[in-house]
């Protein structure tokens, strides 16, 4: 690829093409990300994520539309999914009602422990 065609395509990256075998080098694009309060399953998107090495935890900020109030402190149980991977929220939650943010911190959900 030549600087002008580089150049181009960092310019007006939504018409990029990607090739079907290229698509499936990098993996999925398209993730399914959601929050499962009990038995209700909220789509969700995640914002950022930090990594506790010395806690073995995670902190999340996900944007979760449709999100209520009464949802948020009626819950027993919270676990983000991404995909194939699940995290179960543990403590530091806050809700922020007017942009549909959660935070809060999580550990990672083993396959073998659902």
């Amino acid at each position: 690829m030549t600087n002008d065609e580089m150049n181009r395509v960092l310019a007006n990256p939504d018409h990029i093409i990607m090739s079907d075998g290229l698509e499936l080098s990098l993996g999925e694009l398209d993730v399914t990300e959601y929050l499962e309060l009990d038995s209700n399953l909220l789509i969700c998107e995640l914002l950022s994520v930090k990594r506790n090495l010395n806690l073995n935890s995670w902190e999340f900020h996900l944007i979760v539309p449709g999100l209520t109030f009464q949802d948020f402190v009626s819950f027993d149980r919270a676990i983000f999914r991404h995909g194939d991977l699940s995290f179960l929220l543990i403590d530091k939650f806050e809700f922020i009602k007017d942009s549909s943010i959660i935070s809060a911190r999580a550990t990672r959900i083993n396959k073998e422990n659902e």
